[in-house]
């Protein structure tokens, strides 16, 4: 639909992110997810229908959904709340609603994520004012219908009563049904039901933040998000505005939405794959933080939504509007014209795909239509394929009002981390969805893998596709620049890399002692995390070292007790000491010259035992290595440590297309002072050049290292003294230069 009003809206920088889906709560659990393609489908948690599935004659035994016949799904099992934080009378609790809490905190992440606090100055009585609007998508409680049998039960008791012949006293009659009634079911309370009362929502929020923008909840069944998306980009029209917080809520994991879906699948999926099409249950929550992009704010940003275009399906007879490709067509180019593109620019397409046939076959309709491949039968299918192709209800579930935030937030993970999410699970389209996706530039990737830019400083740019109830749809463009890894170059620990544990000492006695110490305090449960960051800080002016690596705790204990078992050995024998987890120590090191490389295979070739793919967990380098297909010999690599599983390896994610121009070039890292020996690539392999000594690779290990004993012409070997860790064995043959 065009805008109607002669100004134009603006694009919009989203600077917060806060999300919990099914078992996943953060902004990290669902990127991590994302990446690595796993879900949030799981059995029925116990109490999330209040009991009703062990029922025997009820209406859930009776559509099959009882006992080990409940479907699985994308539940939110419970929401950790602080009511004293909260302010929450203690009165409020035994009734407080779960979808107020749930919201509640994913408001939380994303206002803080924006640099929002809640901190009282000293003399004041709550946190400054800030113009900041508040607008939720929420629908009613499906429970809240049961509220009936409350204004019911006395007609009911009285009855039953006579039907069984039981005269009974008005007085005790009434005190009966007063009992009975809080049995059955709770009072009614606030966020149950929409209008003014569900509005409490969004106050709420605004009062706990002192936010004192505009501040209501809006209801559209799945295309809400939408719908508050667009309210956001009229509210900052208004430049006092400073920020707009948009967030989306729903729980249809309920035993009431089950009902309306009794063929949920209970696997996950895209409902667009051959022998995985139905819905699926799911909810959750997010939010989102959005600011003028014309406006300074000095706030980092995720990604930038540059249009929004919504829409609803013509009615035919009097008939009500179901979905109708040619709209859908018709908002998505709307969309793309709003942002100054074409098709072809878009790299990533998020499809609603709620798993009802009528909607899905109109969706994938429209999306090949406007996302068309190009023309020609010579075309080569990498040509023709350019556009990837996923969906958040895959992997949550369908989550109602909430499913199109859950779309957004995936689109808007993908760009700030520079990869196209993979849908595992998926091997061909159902023969309905194959013709229309045959003819379209989208493929469905198995896994995530790198976006790659084609230009350095090129935008990227991810559209979403929303459905509503009754036709109403919309097109949403977001584009992205830089990519998280300028602002995470050390946040291994998010990516679950292993941990290093640096040691240092003056004397090897003194190193004993240190690793006997943190052995004895990762026994007494300590966090591996602040042992190692504690060590680090002990490491300058210290030459006896000893690295230590490992996933967690435990297998940090297990190579801490190695090396204090072998340890005095290696320095009574002047020799080194390394472990199959990647442990190290020398008792020669050669001193503060010393320079390591890292070796990487070839471009967008895989590391034998990583998953999905190495490039987006790459170092972030700086300076030379910036800009796509600009080759260098070296540069300086940003890291916390040095990754011991390429499946894990530190979270210091590109900030460019450029970031993955390393591949198969030397870098050298600055942690010299964490391992002191040097490292070469291998020469050419020649007669009397090398001799090299392989250990055998294994996957989810640091991988094999090369030994390597150099041959000068007319003179004796030289002791061995390179180390060269390979990440996909020994390459063929040598770069051109060395490091």
């Amino acid at each position: 639909m065009e805008n109607p009003g002669l100004v134009p809206l603006p694009a919009l920088d989203i600077v917060g992110l806060g999300a919990h889906f099914g078992a996943l709560s953060g902004t990290d659990a669902v990127e991590r997810a994302v990446y690595e393609g796993t879900d949030t489908l799981r059995p029925l948690p116990p109490r999330r229908w209040r009991g009703l599935e062990q029922t025997t004659a009820g209406t859930l035994a009776a559509a099959g959904l009882a006992g080990a016949d409940a479907p699985a799904g994308g539940y939110v099992d419970g929401v950790d709340i602080d009511p004293v934080d909260q302010k929450i009378p203690p009165s409020d609790l035994r009734t407080y609603n779960l979808q107020h809490a749930l919201v509640t905190q994913v408001v939380d992440e994303a206002l803080r994520d924006a640099g929002y606090s809640r901190a009282v100055p000293p003399g004041a009585s709550a946190p400054p004012g800030r113009r900041v609007g508040v607008i939720v998508a929420m629908e009613l409680e499906p429970y809240t219908s049961a509220r009936l049998t409350r204004y019911t039960m006395g007609t009911f008791l009285r009855a039953q009563c006579e039907a069984a012949g039981v005269e009974i006293d008005g007085k005790v009659l009434a005190a009966l049904g007063e009992v009975a009634r809080d049995a059955v079911v709770p009072p009614i309370v606030a966020n149950e039901v929409l209008s003014y009362i569900g509005n409490v929502m969004a106050s709420r929020i605004s009062s706990l933040w002192n936010l004192t923008g505009p501040s209501f909840t809006v209801s559209a069944e799945g295309s809400g998000t939408a719908e508050a998306l667009q309210a956001a980009r009229l509210l900052l029209l208004d430049e006092g505005l400073e920020a707009v917080l948009v967030g989306a809520v729903d729980l249809t994991g309920s035993a009431e939405h089950a009902l309306l879906r009794p063929d949920a699948l209970g696997e996950a999926g895209l409902a667009f794959a051959d022998g995985a099409h139905g819905p699926r249950l799911g909810e959750g929550a997010g939010a989102v933080v959005l600011t003028r992009s014309d406006a300074p704010h000095g706030r980092r940003v995720h990604a930038r939504l540059d249009a929004l275009a919504t829409g609803a399906a013509p009615a035919h007879e009097g008939e009500r509007p179901g979905p109708d490709a040619a709209a859908l067509a018709t908002t998505a180019r709307a969309a793309l014209a709003e942002a100054g593109i074409t098709a072809e620019a878009v790299g990533y397409v998020e499809a609603h795909a709620g798993g009802l046939l009528p909607d899905d076959l109109a969706e994938v309709t429209a999306l090949g239509e406007v996302y068309r491949a190009p023309d020609g039968a010579e075309t080569p299918e990498h040509e023709r394929r350019t556009t990837a192709l996923g969906s958040a209800t895959a992997q949550f579930g369908s989550t109602g009002s909430a499913s199109g935030m859950a779309g957004l937030l995936r689109a808007v993970l993908s760009l700030r981390h520079g990869y196209l999410p993979g849908t595992t699970g998926w091997n061909a389209p159902a023969p309905g969805f194959a013709d229309a996706l045959e003819a379209s530039a989208l493929y469905v990737p198995d896994r995530s893998r790198p976006w790659l830019r084609a230009r350095a400083g090129e935008r990227r740019h991810a559209a979403v596709s929303i459905l509503g109830a009754h036709g109403a749809h919309a097109h949403l463009v977001l584009s992205g620049d830089a990519t998280a890894g300028r602002a995470d170059v050390t946040a291994f620990a998010r990516a679950r890399g292993p941990v290093l544990l640096a040691l240092a000492a003056d004397t090897p006695a003194a190193l004993l002692a240190a690793v006997d110490a943190h052995a004895a305090a990762l026994r007494d449960g300590a966090d591996p995390l602040t042992l190692a960051r504690a060590a680090a800080r002990t490491l300058p002016g210290r030459s006896v070292r000893a690295v230590l690596t490992g996933r967690d705790g435990e297998e940090l204990l297990r190579q801490a007790e190695a090396a204090a078992r072998d340890l005095p050995g290696v320095f009574a024998s002047g020799g080194e000491w390394a472990t199959p987890a990647g442990s190290y120590a020398t008792a020669r090191p050669i001193g503060p010259d010393g320079k390591v490389a890292l070796v990487y295979p070839g471009r967008l070739q895989l590391l034998p035992g990583a998953r999905p793919g190495p490039l987006p967990r790459l170092p972030r380098p700086s300076g030379a290595l910036r800009g796509a297909g600009r080759g260098t010999r070296a540069a300086t690599a940003r890291l916390a440590a040095l990754p011991a599983d390429p499946a894990h390896a530190g979270a210091a994610r590109p900030d460019a297309a450029g970031g993955h121009a390393v591949a198969g070039r030397a870098v050298h890292a600055r942690h010299r002072h964490l391992l002191r020996h040097p490292v070469h690539p291998p020469r050419t392999r020649g007669a009397g050049d090398h001799r090299a000594r392989r250990l055998r690779l294994q996957p989810g290990r640091v991988q094999h290292v090369v030994r390597h004993r150099r041959v000068e012409r007319g003179g004796p070997p030289r002791r061995p003294h390179q180390r060269h860790a390979c990440l996909q064995g020994p390459p063929r043959r040598a770069p051109p230069h060395g490091p």
